[in-house]
């Protein structure tokens, strides 16, 4: 477990490891019909809460995919924190928040190295659940979701995902945004204009500036 803080410019290639995971899961998901909507960091995120505890084929892997190698392992708590640290921010105009979660079944013992570094080092709740009791284990979760999205993400985990002789763990990221734009449009130049739909051309309230 890392004493010492890691700076910003030694997280470099943790950031680049994250930008590669992201490219690629765009590049899988945009072979779907449709939207995309998705957050690779919180899928980083994720797999992060796992990954000082992971060895063998199973950190290979999980390195291999999201870069988590870049960084030596006694380090990686440390850096992954850092980052999380600089993205964060709390001003009159722009708010950014980052929270993760480790939800375990009651009665799991974590190794002391893993959780001092999920819990003291990433700033990760770690929690034991009784997931023999699926709806209220959901609620749970679903409120501390809910809490770290300022109310805007509701009921993300059903009752019935949760496996009350299966599920082990549930890991949750949450990320809450919000800001003023740098320039912002002027509610006067609103104009009507061509929108072009596939249906075909409508006209709508339309914005611009340069």
């Amino acid at each position: 477990v890392p004493v010492a803080v890691p700076t910003l410019e030694a997280a470099a290639p943790l950031v680049e490891g994250n930008n590669r995971f992201a490219w690629s899961l765009y590049d899988a998901l945009n072979e779907a019909p449709g939207n995309v909507f998705v957050s690779p960091a919180s899928v980083s995120e994720a797999f992060a809460l796992l990954y000082p505890g992971a060895a063998g084929d199973t950190a290979t892997q999980m390195a291999g995919v999201f870069g988590f190698d870049a960084v030596p392992a006694a380090a990686f708590a440390g850096t992954q924190n850092t980052l999380n640290s600089a993205v964060t921010a709390d001003t009159d105009t722009a708010k950014l928040t980052v929270a993760n979660a480790v939800w375990l079944r009651e009665g799991s013992a974590l190794q002391a190295p893993y959780r001092q570094a999920v819990e003291d080092i990433m700033k990760a709740k770690v929690a034991l659940v009784d997931f023999t009791q699926p709806v209220a284990a959901a609620k749970l979760i679903n409120d501390w979701v809910e809490d770290h999205t300022n109310t805007h993400i509701k009921d993300l985990i059903p009752a019935d995902a949760i496996s009350p002789d299966l599920t082990e763990l549930i890991l949750t990221n949450a990320v809450w945004f919000k800001a003023d734009w740098q320039s912002p449009f002027k509610a006067e130049a609103t104009f009507d204009g061509a929108f072009h739909a596939p249906g075909g051309e409508i006209t709508a309230k339309l914005m611009t500036q340069t």
